[in-house]
C-alpha cells in the first residue's frame, strides 16, 4: 500500500482500524466456537436430563393444547412428522385437560384422518399412533447422529478457517502499517 505524505495519516488510520475490525472478529469468532464446543459437550454429557426435561416440556405443552394456535400447530405437525401420539404415548393425551372427552386424542393421533378419529382412542387403537414423541424424536436422533455429527465439524473447521485466515490478515495488515 502506497501512500504520499498528505494521505499517511488517513492511511495510518484506515490501516488501525482494519487491523482493530478484524481482531475483534476473529475474537467473536473464537468465543462463538468455544461456546458451540460447550454446548456439544453438556449436551453430550446430560443427554438423558435433558430428554427427561423435554419430555417433562412436552407434556406440559400437552395441557395446553387447543388454547394457544401456534403450539397447537406445532403439536400437530410433529406428531405428524414423527408419526408419534403424546410424550411418551398416546395414553398421555388421555390424562389431558383438553376440551374433549377423556378417552380422546387429537386427530394428529391418527394414522389415517378421519371424522371422528381421536375420540374413543381405546376403541380405536389400530388407527392411532402409539409410540410417543419424545422417543421417536430420540430415534430420529440417533439414526442421524453421523450426519449432525459431520455438519457440526464442518462447521467449526471452516469457523477456525475463518479465525485462522483472520489472524493472518491481521499481521499482514500490521506489517503494512509498519511499512507506513
Amino acid at each position: 500500500m502506497k501512500c504520499d505524505n498528505q494521505d499517511r495519516l488517513l492511511c495510518i488510520k484506515a490501516i488501525l482500524f482494519c487491523v482493530i475490525l478484524i481482531f475483534w472478529f476473529s475474537v467473536i469468532m473464537l468465543l462463538i466456537f468455544v461456546v458451540e464446543i460447550v454446548v456439544g459437550i453438556s449436551a453430550f454429557t446430560y443427554r438423558d436430563r435433558i430428554q427427561s426435561i423435554v419430555s417433562q416440556r412436552f407434556l406440559k405443552v400437552l395441557h395446553t393444547y387447543g388454547q394457544e394456535p401456534r403450539l397447537t400447530n406445532a403439536i400437530d405437525s410433529i406428531q405428524q412428522e414423527f408419526q408419534c401420539c403424546g410424550a411418551q404415548n398416546f395414553t398421555d393425551w388421555l390424562n389431558s385437560t383438553l376440551n374433549m372427552p377423556a378417552t380422546s386424542v387429537p386427530r394428529s393421533c391418527c394414522r389415517r384422518n378421519q371424522p371422528m378419529c381421536g375420540n374413543n382412542a381405546l376403541d380405536h387403537m389400530d388407527n392411532l399412533f402409539l409410540e410417543g414423541c419424545v422417543v421417536k424424536m430420540r430415534n430420529w436422533i440417533s439414526e442421524h447422529i453421523q450426519v449432525i455429527g459431520a455438519m457440526g465439524l464442518g462447521l467449526g473447521f471452516s469457523q477456525i478457517f475463518g479465525i485462522l485466515l483472520s489472524w493472518l490478515l491481521v499481521n499482514f495488515l500490521r506489517e503494512s502499517y509498519a511499512a507506513v
